[in-house]
Order: C-alpha cells, then sequence, then structure tokens
C-alpha cells in the first residue's frame, strides 16, 4: 500500500511541478510575477489535500470508527478529487485575497495547468488500479478503465484551454467557465463507467456526480449571467 501511495505520489508530484511551470511562464506573458503563481500553487495543493481527505471521511465516515488515527493515513489511500477542488478552491481564493491579486485572472492563468496537473495525477491512480470499473465482457477488455478515461477526459480539456487562452485573455472568467462546464457534464458521464457499489450513491448517482450536477447549474448560472452583463454594457 506504501509503495502504490508513493506511486500516486509521484506522478501527482510530476504533475504539479509541470503544471505550476507552464501556469508561471503564462502569468509572465500577462505581466505578472512567476513567485506568484508557485505561491498560489502550493496553497491550492496544501488544500486540495486536505479537502480531499475531508470528502473521503464524510463518504466513508465507518473507516474511522475502528482506528480514528487513520485520517492521517493518507499512505493508506482515501482522497477525493472533488474534496480537493473545494479545498484549492477555498485555500486559493484565500491566498489571491490576501495578496489583493485579481482572483479571476489568475483562475484563468492556473486552470489550463490545472487540468494538466490531474490529467498526469490520473496516470498514477491508473498504475495502482484506484478505480474499479464495470465488467465489459471483452477478453482483452474487462473492465471500464476508468481512471484511464478520467486522464483523457482532462488531457483534452488542457489542448481545449490553451488552444483558447489567447483568444480568450481579454475576456476574463471565460477560460474557467468552460472548463467548470465541460468537467461537471463529462465527469457526470463518465461515472457511470464505475463499478456499482465501488463508491456511496444516492438515488442512483454517486456524490461525484450530485457535485457535478451541482457544478454545471453554477456554471450554467455564472454563463447566463455573464451574458446577461455584457448585453447591459452593449447598451
Amino acid at each position: 500500500m506504501v509503495i502504490l501511495f508513493h506511486i500516486w505520489g509521484l506522478t501527482l508530484a510530476i504533475g504539479f511541478l509541470i503544471g505550476i511551470w507552464l501556469a508561471g511562464k503564462r502569468a509572465a506573458v500577462l505581466g505578472y510575477k512567476k513567485e506568484q503563481v508557485w505561491n498560489l500553487g502550493i496553497w491550492i495543493l496544501i488544500g486540495a489535500m486536505i479537502g480531499a481527505r475531508i470528502l473521503w471521511i464524510l463518504q466513508f465516515p465507518s473507516e474511522l470508527l475502528s482506528d480514528p488515527l487513520k485520517i492521517f493515513k493518507i499512505w493508506q489511500g482515501g482522497m477525493i478529487f472533488y474534496g480537493g477542488f473545494i479545498g484549492g478552491v477555498l485555500s486559493g481564493w484565500f491566498y489571491l485575497r490576501r495578496k489583493h491579486l485579481p482572483i479571476i485572472k489568475f483562475t484563468d492563468i492556473i486552470i489550463s495547468s490545472l487540468a494538466l496537473n490531474i490529467a498526469i495525477g490520473r496516470i498514477g491512480c491508473l498504475i495502482i488500479h484506484d478505480h474499479a470499473g464495470k465488467i465489459t465482457g471483452l477478453a482483452l477488455y474487462p473492465e471500464h478503465l476508468v481512471a484511464l478515461y478520467l486522464s483523457l477526459n482532462v488531457l483534452i480539456l488542457f489542448i481545449l484551454l490553451r488552444g483558447l487562452q489567447n483568444k480568450l485573455q481579454n475576456v476574463p472568467g471565460a477560460l474557467s467557465l468552460i472548463a467548470l462546464f465541460y468537467y461537471s457534464i463529462t465527469r457526470f458521464l463518465l461515472d457511470f463507467t464505475r463499478l456499482p457499489g465501488s463508491n456511496p450513491e444516492i438515488w442512483k448517482f454517486t456524490f461525484s456526480q450530485w457535485l457535478s450536477v451541482f457544478l454545471f447549474i453554477i456554471s450554467i448560472f455564472l454563463i447566463i449571467n455573464r451574458k446577461n452583463n455584457y448585453a447591459r454594457t452593449k447598451k
């Protein structure tokens, strides 16, 4: 288990370093300091690790009944992506507010790098077989490779965002909204390839699927609000 954790941790670290390096270069192009992005990245990483662990505890509270100290044993697994996402958002927001930096602008700067970071980290999940998939019935492909799907999904998102970043650099928040809209839909659909019962379900949907629905609604609301604001400024 410890070796598997190290493999996953290694891919996560590689993804973080590559992603933050790309984000730093992008920040420099836009007139910001690379150090600001690196500091932001560290805050987000710490918040994401804490958030991922907390959400795991909320989903599997019985795990702590027999061993309360298990909350600290992250090498035994137990990290939920959306918990990391929420924790990273909160800690990143706190850092940017504290340093009086433009939140939306910096979110756009790092969003594509975040997608790449996740894509590389999911390779670690694939290696350690962290996500059980439904049985396919095919000899050469016995079960769905959920981690591979998740990795390729955000890799596509990374490519999309990198292709649009120059075109949308004068539209604050556009890249972030595209990422939120895209990921909420694709993650909801990809969770149907998971092995039933491998994650807690609420009314036939996993917890991550319900969060995806919530984020999709938020993304639609923000897109409509931005469109209305733009229309008002043109009058």
